[in-house]
């Protein structure tokens, strides 16, 4: 009988480049569906943040009962030592405003750990991910640094899908590829739809401020189809491994 893993992500871009490299069919409007190595995948996209990373996957669970899941798609450098596209393995995630701690599988760490070890794939950092309830700009990284030296990277959702992993005892790890490094200054375009969150509204600020940050905004995304497809790279050998 073939073993069920449920692979999550937040957003459409990180989702492509995983079923691209899986070979996976879409299913519906949030999920993808297919198998590789002899094992069942469910692809599903929760939507950003704390609140879609919990309801969406404990959804999704009550549906789709499954033997691992994984965290994969984006996340910031928060160490100085990482670039754009480097791919980050945490054996530890934390909540960006509780410091609440969490571990992830210790066997499937090991599987990534080895696969790391033969150099298939960019710079590794095996410390600690930290996951935000908002988009953690250069400026939150550099006190966060601070305050926190152990982080390397910050997501918006690993640590959340791990709660629920831990709630239905299922075996949880994140794979996460680089976006954007320490220093990078998000274009407005992309800290806008947190804000319309945050406040229900759009300043005239925010829209007479598009034009200048176009160019900025298509770099980034170029940057993140860059980190997914990385980071799909490392979860098709991870999958292999298990």
């Amino acid at each position: 009988m073939r073993e069920n893993i449920l692979l999550l992500c937040a957003v459409e871009l990180e989702m492509r480049s995983l079923a691209k490299t899986l070979s996976l069919k879409r299913a519906n409007a949030r999920s993808y569906e297919g198998v590789y190595c002899n094992k069942n995948i469910l692809l599903h996209k929760t939507g950003i943040g704390k609140k879609n990373a919990r309801k969406n996957l404990s959804k999704i669970l009550v549906k789709y009962p499954c033997e691992c899941i994984i965290s994969s798609g984006l996340a910031g450098a928060v160490s100085q030592n990482l670039d754009v596209g480097d791919i980050v393995i945490p054996r530890e995630l934390r909540e960006y405003q509780t410091r609440e701690k969490m571990f992830v599988d210790d066997s499937l760490y090991a599987i990534a750990s080895g696969i790391m070890s033969q150099g298939a794939v960019p710079l590794f950092e095996e410390d600690i991910l930290c996951s935000a309830h908002k988009v953690v700009d250069s400026e939150d990284k550099k006190i966060l640094s601070i305050k926190d030296p152990e982080v390397k990277a910050v997501d918006m959702e690993s640590f959340y899908y791990a709660s629920v992993a831990r709630e239905y005892s299922i075996p949880f790890i994140a794979i996460r590829g680089i976006s954007d490094n320490a220093e990078y200054v998000f274009p407005k375009m992309v800290t806008l739809s947190s804000a319309f969150n945050a406040r229900n509204s759009i300043s005239i600020q925010d829209i007479i401020s598009f034009p200048v940050d176009l160019l900025r905004t298509m770099k980034f995304v170029k940057n993140c189809r860059f980190a997914a497809k990385n980071t799909a790279i490392f979860v098709e050998l991870f999958l292999r491994g298990l």
